[in-house]
């Protein structure tokens, strides 16, 4: 499918074809290929939590609010953590870069340097603020990719996310939850919407 066709054909899904149900390894080559987006440093502070547990969405119900639906009937069910340590990990990313030939040693010591000035002047707010630019970029990559792997999603931030994240055993100091994408076939055409004329929106200086 073309890109154009993928991003002018989405539409948000709110149930589906409960019979189809995607394999682990679809899902997986969906959020490498999601995961091509850029980020801040390239630090990636996005977390995928795959929900395809009968007994884990049953779990989950009380907590979507308006978006049992979704839950239930989706083939995958992905809720996207922003990763607030995630600087922790760059003089890894950094290491896999300069073995694979993508920077000189020199480049990855002036990049270092670079990312521990970063580091030190980060507060959590700015953590959470930065990170959720990027997640929001890899969760709209997620659902144009499913798209173009000829299935259908929904972006959601109606849930509880303190108890989603208690549900799931995820530590609430390290990860701050940005939203939840069903993905699935659907069983109905969505309803039309309409944007916002594009001059009203624009202008040139």
């Amino acid at each position: 499918m073309e890109a154009l066709q993928a991003i002018i054909g989405r539409q948000s899904v709110r149930e589906y074809d409960p019979s189809v149900k995607l394999t682990r390894e679809e899902i997986l080559t969906m959020l490498e290929q999601a995961s091509t987006a850029p980020s801040s440093w390239n630090l990636q502070p996005w977390r995928f939590v795959v929900i395809d547990k009968p007994e884990t969405k049953q779990a989950l119900k009380p907590h979507v609010f308006f978006n049992v639906p979704q839950l239930e009937t989706s083939s995958a069910f992905i809720l996207i953590l922003n990763d607030l340590q995630r600087y922790e990990l760059f003089p890894i990313m950094n290491q896999q870069e300069l073995q694979a030939g993508y920077v000189t040693e020199e480049q990855a010591k002036v990049r270092q340097e670079k990312a521990n000035q970063a580091k030190a002047t980060r507060t959590k707010e700015s953590l959470e603020k930065e990170g959720l630019v990027d997640c929001g970029i890899v969760a709209q990559n997620l659902m144009l990719v499913a798209r173009a792997h000829g299935f259908d999603s929904c972006p959601m931030g109606g849930f509880d996310r303190g108890k989603t994240l208690e549900l799931l055993g995820i530590d609430a100091n390290r990860y701050q939850p940005v939203m939840l994408i069903s993905i699935g076939k659907k069983v109905k055409t969505g309803r039309q919407t309409l944007r916002m004329p594009i001059t009203t929106i624009t202008e040139f200086k």
